[in-house]
């Protein structure tokens, strides 16, 4: 009998232990897919507001068919963007020019008007940034959200 119920004990244990799991993953999956998830960022090109191996949460742009947190680019908002001209790679940038702003362009003299539907994002490192003075204004359907934080 008390080895019975020792045992539908460790059992109702590890029922309970699964199905708290379960729930918390199912949270942390949607959580990650709706609202914005941590990332790591790789390279020194945003030093030294967030430097190679920082943790960040953003906050995503938009989802595939619904936008639960729309979001409008400002100038100076650190953000995630889609490459341009690598299919699945990202970068973490800032928000220099929106449609409409005159930037300058790699050469230092050529000043350039942001097309709409357009930003304009580099590095905090300027030297050492892959960013719209390589590739030009970025679409603004490329920009994947805006970091909110750092977390370390």
């Amino acid at each position: 009998e008390n080895l019975e119920n020792s045992w539908n004990e460790k059992m109702r244990k590890v029922l309970q232990f699964a199905t708290s799991t379960f729930w918390a993953g199912c949270f942390a999956i949607t959580f990650c897919d709706f609202v914005g998830a941590p990332t790591i960022i790789r390279g020194n090109s945003m030093s030294p507001t967030l430097k190679h191996g920082d943790v960040a949460f953003w906050r995503k742009s938009r989802l595939t068919f619904v936008s639960l947190f729309p979001y409008t680019p400002q100038r100076g908002d650190v953000v995630g963007v889609w490459s341009p001209t690598e299919v699945g790679v990202s970068y973490v940038k800032r928000i220099i020019g929106l449609p409409g702003d005159k930037v300058t362009a790699r050469d230092g003299e050529t000043y350039l008007t942001v097309p709409e539907g357009k930003i304009w994002v580099e590095g905090d490192n300027r030297e050492s940034s892959m960013d719209s003075k390589d590739w030009g204004p970025n679409p603004r359907s490329l920009v994947r959200g805006k970091i909110l934080f750092k977390l370390w």
